[in-house]
């Protein structure tokens, strides 16, 4: 597809758990000394807590997810996907821009997300795309990326991999993990808006090793509900090595959380798809955008029951 090659050149479109069963304690009376009554009592009365849901392999929490999205029928018709909304941003040093839009774009493993806000000032909007072949990033002032768009250029892997978008996205790599040789490690469990998520470690198969992307899944429902990246600048990097924007001892997130998922063409999607980028240096530096997906693929997503 040729309307890929550019950003120019790109179509209208683009622009714009577990729950511990605890069973009940029971007393036994022991007709001897009260001694030995109250510490029986005491030994028996303590709750015995069974996880319903051990460890996981995340071959198993990655084939859960999968099977929560729909239908094997429905998915495997995956093949383009457009989805577009509003949206907003916050900033420290800019405040807050309202009034935005957002398109989310993929077919295959190509992808494209851009915001645009009409307002004029110094952040007009953010356009990355992954063609398949290389990684583009638009310039908010002739040769400047934005905060967040030098995060794109710098770690092409989000693009490349398809990780951006989550199931959002046809590039999903979770899609087709043998075709994609990445490497997954289970982490444990965390908190995702105060829900139980099971934690995986995604590590592509060509990696320099700086950027560390951790998966989450809601343990009850398997939907994958947050995608962690991270890069730490360690303080014997040479800096000239890295862009002038970067400092040493530095930590890079950006953080991707999707909720409100609602049924549309048979797959269950979200419809709220929020980042969070934030620079620890000598100084914190925190950017969020607000993205309420709206339609897709020409599916009104406001007339479709949660």
């Amino acid at each position: 597809m040729s309307a890929w090659t550019h950003i120019g050149q790109l179509p209208p479109a683009f622009y714009l758990q577990t729950s511990a069963a605890v069973l009940p304690c029971a007393l036994l009376f022991i007709h001897t000394t009260m001694k030995r009554l109250i510490l029986t009592a005491l030994i028996l009365c303590a709750p015995v807590i069974h996880s319903a849901n051990p460890k996981l392999a995340p071959a198993d929490i990655v084939g859960k997810s999968i099977t929560a999205l729909g239908a094997v029928e429905i998915r495997a018709q995956l093949k383009y996907q457009e989805l577009t909304g509003t949206a907003t941003m916050r900033s420290m040093s800019t405040g807050g821009l309202n009034g935005g839009t957002a398109v989310l774009v993929s077919e295959g493993r190509m992808v494209k997300f851009a915001t645009k806000f009409g307002q004029k000032g110094e952040y007009p909007g953010d356009q990355f795309v992954f063609d398949g072949n290389k990684v583009m990033v638009s310039n908010i002032t002739p040769g400047r990326h934005s905060s967040l768009g030098e995060f794109f250029w710098w770690q092409q892997t989000v693009l490349r991999e398809g990780l951006f978008g989550g199931v959002l996205s046809t590039a999903w790599p979770l899609y087709d993990l043998a075709a994609r040789k990445a490497e997954l490690s289970y982490d444990g469990t965390t908190k995702v808006d105060g829900r139980d998520a099971h934690q995986i470690v995604y590590r592509p198969k060509k990696s320099d090793g700086a950027l560390s992307i951790r998966l989450l899944f809601d343990a009850e429902t398997f939907r994958h509900v947050k995608t962690i990246y991270d890069v730490r600048v360690p303080a014997n990097l040479d800096v000239q090595a890295v862009r002038s924007e970067r400092e040493q001892n530095s930590v890079y997130r950006l953080e991707e959380t999707f909720s409100e998922f609602r049924q549309v063409n048979g797959l269950t999607l979200p419809t709220k798809h929020k980042l969070t980028y934030s620079v620890d240096a000598s100084s914190t530096q925190n950017w969020v955008w607000e993205i309420t997906y709206n339609d897709l693929n020409g599916v009104s997503l406001a007339a479709v029951a949660p």
